[in-house]
């Protein structure tokens, strides 16, 4: 599909695996790369059934795996919400002087000598209203002779867990069998069920949780959205080959998406009055269904002032069409210049067994950089825009990193709705629809410049 698609960027975006990825969330499939992991998960999910909200609670006996476990689920996706103040209040009441309520919480040495702070934790934390499933980090031996001296510890987790209102499950802090001398140990406590090793609970919980949100949104008919009206599409004859950004650019607007103004000059003195009318410096690109990658022919300048200046820039670009051989020329597109803000990729490729995916990430020169990107079959459900958006790595620069201004998320999550919805108007002839970069700045969103390619050459 990469192959086909070449000339976007989206298709360096869209590999195979992400898009099974992308299809499986989205029908709430839980996809794991090894049999152990397959297994664990399974039978968790099938002694918990879906969560009621996916945030993760830990108590933990060791504030080193406390640690661990904050570090793997940010690499994870994993949800460890922070605490509610009717939590940390509650929490607090029961935990020694010296200790940090928090999620994860280490309930500190204080928990050897009173084994009931794992009870009284546990049940606080389950009460928390963002926490779905508490994972409590204690030892547990495989092999031993006699009684094992920690019994007390296990029996206080059961304790909670029957208590909690939520499922809890206890996480050994090591790979280990389930063994007999394991089972004699959980069973007195009412537990069942240990997660062996703290990498592999942050697999199994973090696909237990996108699994639960999912089946409530199937569930509950929230997956399915009336796709928006598309105002005007363009006739079957013209779907054809690769357009020009002009062409492109004009797609989007006549369906209601918001387009930087432009002129479509084809001398320089209708560049010139362009610019003028504009009132503010210009970028002036060349415009050709042959030439998709304008700037590497020095098809484009940027932030051209003054008349003599925005002349010579246009020569300058019309004269770089001569580089590509057999190009057809519509003419120079003058822009006003946009600062600020943040630069995103929306694209929609076709994928032969999938059918349209969209991909979200961050644009301009970031896209092929950074490869951050989100994927999902179309159509789109409800919020599902906004919440691609906050799944990017790079979703920090959106929310204001740095004191930048913050995007409207729900405004860029719209236009990018009515991006897939005009990509599924235009049925089997899309082969590709690329905005690249849609610009983000506070409640402004406007696509800066666009390329569309047909299946039929």
């Amino acid at each position: 599909m990469a192959a086909r698609t070449a000339a976007a960027h989206t298709g360096a975006l869209v590999g195979d695996d992400k898009v099974i990825d992308a299809v499986f969330r989205q029908c709430g499939v839980i996809r794991v790369d090894s049999i152990e992991d397959m297994l664990i998960t399974a039978g968790l999910a099938a002694r918990t059934g879906p969560l009621s909200v996916p945030g993760v609670g830990v108590v933990s006996i060791s504030g080193g795996a406390c640690d661990i476990l904050a570090d793997r689920a940010a690499e994870a996706g994993m949800s460890l919400p922070t605490l509610h103040a009717d939590t940390e209040k509650a929490l607090a009441a029961v935990m020694p002087p010296y200790g940090t309520v928090q999620n994860p919480l280490d309930v500190t040495g204080a928990a050897i000598v009173d084994p009931s702070l794992f009870t009284k934790t546990v049940r606080a934390m389950a009460d928390d209203p963002d926490i779905g499933i508490v994972a409590v980090v204690n030892a547990l031996p495989a092999y031993g002779d006699g009684p094992w001296e920690g019994q007390s510890y296990i029996d206080a987790t059961g304790a909670g867990a029957a208590q909690a209102s939520t499922p809890a499950v206890l996480v050994s802090q090591i790979v280990q069998p389930l063994t007999d001398y394991s089972r004699g140990i959980l069973e007195p406590a009412g537990l069942s069920y240990v997660l062996p090793g703290l990498k592999q609970a942050v697999t199994v919980l973090t696909g237990l949780a996108h699994w639960s949100r999912t089946h409530h949104r199937l569930g509950s008919g929230a997956s399915s959205r009336t796709q928006g009206a598309v105002p005007a599409l363009p006739p079957a004859a013209d779907r054809r080959g690769a357009w020009s950004e002009d062409a492109a650019r004009r797609l989007l607007r006549d369906a209601g998406i918001p387009v930087v103004p432009s002129v479509l000059a084809t001398s320089a003195g209708q560049a010139a009055e362009a610019a003028e009318s504009f009132g503010g410096p210009v970028a002036l690109k060349i415009v050709s269904p042959g030439i998709l990658h304008k700037s590497d022919i020095g098809g484009v300048r940027l932030g051209v002032s003054g008349t003599d200046a925005v002349r010579e820039a246009y020569e300058a670009v019309r004269a770089s069409a001569s580089r590509v051989p057999d190009a057809v020329v519509e003419g120079v597109l003058v822009s006003p210049m946009r600062s600020g803000g943040t630069e995103l990729l929306v694209g929609v490729v076709r994928d032969p067994q999938w059918g349209p995916m969209l991909a979200v990430g961050l644009g301009g020169v970031f896209v092929e950089v950074l490869k951050d990107s989100a994927l999902a079959p179309l159509p789109l459900a409800p919020g599902q825009a906004t919440e691609m958006l906050l799944s990017l790595r790079g979703a920090a620069l959106l929310q204001g990193a740095r004191g930048t201004t913050a995007a409207d998320l729900d405004t860029a999550g719209e236009v990018i709705t009515a991006i897939a919805d005009l990509a599924i108007a235009l049925g089997g002839d899309l082969e590709s629809l690329e905005v690249n970069p849609l610009r983000v700045d506070g409640s402004t969103v406007e696509a800066l410049d666009a390329l569309v390619t047909w299946r039929t050459a």
